[in-house]
């Protein structure tokens, strides 16, 4: 069986709120479909290059077939018949993407993410790797705003680099993983056992545990909350208060630790049950085929 490997990732950023857990995991997402052969270019990449046919590819889906020109050599009808079948495919699994990465960012927001993983494998009980990522739900901040405490691209990039250069992954990246699909399962705190609403377009479906299978490769990432220093260590940060609409509110006295009481990340987590909860989107990888010299991100 496979060895389990354990990684750190620390977070550095003054507040820690839902959606910069949310951001996280959208860039580890993102970077596992490239780095696993599941998108042939980085997502802002792949993004962009797809959405420049997206038109093209909806004309030709209600019938308008037309002969195209590339590189001054005309492409027979079968031959554009095989790109844009496979411009359908790389269309849908950017909208996979899309409708994963909102559906991560909705469950951050109206739920308490305990932890999620990603499986890649032809079925959630074939997987060939599984990456699980562990949220430290304490360190969550829900009493200021998440517009506010963005995390700077510097940082983001600075964890994510931590992953290209782990010692412990070197081994897995090493060796290719063929398309296949990628699954989302997510582990969430739910009050009295109801899930509250994530997307209208994409649902989460209750779900028993299972065990991996033997030969599956188990990685775990425990996300780490690194405060970003702050030049006096005696001020306390109340950057959110200092917004013009929080005037009236600062005449009421109320102070952060009464604040607290409605914070996520001090309630009593005997009082919630986790459980878990698989995506109804799965996203299917993509690989271009040449067909006769010609690509499909050629125009």
């Amino acid at each position: 069986m496979p060895p389990t490997k354990q990684l750190n990732l620390n977070i550095e950023v003054d507040v820690l709120t839902a959606g910069s857990a949310a951001d996280v995991v959208n860039s580890i997402l993102e970077f596992l479909l490239f780095q696993r052969n599941q998108i042939p270019f980085v997502y802002n990449t792949y993004k962009y290059y797809v959405g420049l046919w997206t038109d093209e590819v909806e004309g030709t889906a209600n019938g308008k077939m037309e002969t195209c020109t590339q590189s001054g050599q005309y492409s027979s009808g079968l031959h554009f018949y095989q790109l844009e079948r496979q411009r359908e495919q790389a269309l849908r699994t950017k909208e996979a993407i899309s409708a994963m990465r909102e559906l991560i960012r909705k469950s951050f927001d109206k739920n308490n993410v305990r932890s999620l993983r990603f499986l890649f494998g032809p079925t959630t009980f074939t997987a060939k790797e599984a990456y699980t990522i562990h949220i430290p739900i304490d360190s969550i901040s829900r009493l200021h705003s998440h517009h506010q405490h963005r995390i700077p691209h510097a940082r983001l990039n600075q964890t994510l680099i931590s992953l290209l250069t782990s010692e412990d992954l070197y081994g897995i990246f090493s060796h290719n993983l063929c398309p296949t699909n990628l699954y989302l399962e997510l582990e969430l705190l739910c009050e009295e056992g109801i899930l509250r609403d994530t997307c209208s377009k994409t649902e989460l479906l209750p779900k028993d545990i299972y065990q991996l299978p033997p030969s599956c490769k188990d990685i775990h990432f425990h996300l780490q909350h690194t405060p970003f220093p702050i030049s006096n260590e005696n001020e306390s940060l109340n950057c959110c208060k200092e917004i013009e609409v929080f005037e009236g509110v600062m005449s009421l006295n109320i102070n952060d630790s009464e604040n607290r009481k409605s914070d996520y990340g001090c309630k009593k987590h005997d009082q919630l049950l986790p459980t878990w909860w698989e995506a109804d989107v799965l996203v299917q990888g993509f690989k271009e085929k040449p067909i006769k010299g010609l690509s499909i991100w050629t125009k």
